[in-house]
C-alpha cells in the first residue's frame, strides 16, 4: 500500500510519515515543497519527494501510485492568499489522485 503524505514536513505530519514508515507493507512517500523543510524526515532516514502539489504536472508525479492520500499541507500568508493557496492545494490533490485512491485531508490547525 502506497500511502502519500502531502505537507509531510509538519509536525503532526513527519509523526505520521514516521509511524506509517515503521510499518510493513506500507509504502510511505512523504511529499515536502523545500528541502528544508524536510531536512528531519530525511535525517530520520526517510526518503521524501520535493515539489508543488497545486501544481498540476508536478501533483501528478507525486502523487503517482497512491492508494491514499494524507494531505496535512497548509498554506500560509495573508487570508485571502493562504485560502486560494489552500484551495488550489486540495483541488489539485483530488484531480491528481488515480481514481482508486482515498483522499483524506487533516486540518492540523484543529489538533
Amino acid at each position: 500500500m502506497r500511502i502519500v503524505v502531502v505537507g509531510a514536513n509538519g509536525q503532526v505530519a513527519s509523526d505520521v510519515t514516521r509511524m506509517l514508515a515503521s510499518l510493513p507493507r506500507v509504502e510511505v512517500r512523504p511529499v515536502a515543497r523545500t528541502r528544508g523543510g524536510s531536512a528531519f524526515l530525511r535525517y530520520q532516514g526517510i526518503p521524501v519527494l520535493h515539489g508543488d502539489i497545486s501544481d498540476p504536472e508536478q501533483a501528478k508525479c507525486l502523487l503517482d501510485g497512491a492508494g491514499i492520500v494524507a494531505n496535512f499541507a497548509l498554506a500560509s500568508g495573508n487570508p485571502a492568499e493562504a485560502l486560494a493557496r489552500n484551495t488550489a492545494i486540495i483541488r489539485q490533490t483530488f484531480l491528481s489522485s488515480p481514481p482508486d485512491a482515498t483522499v483524506v485531508f487533516f486540518s492540523t490547525l484543529s489538533v
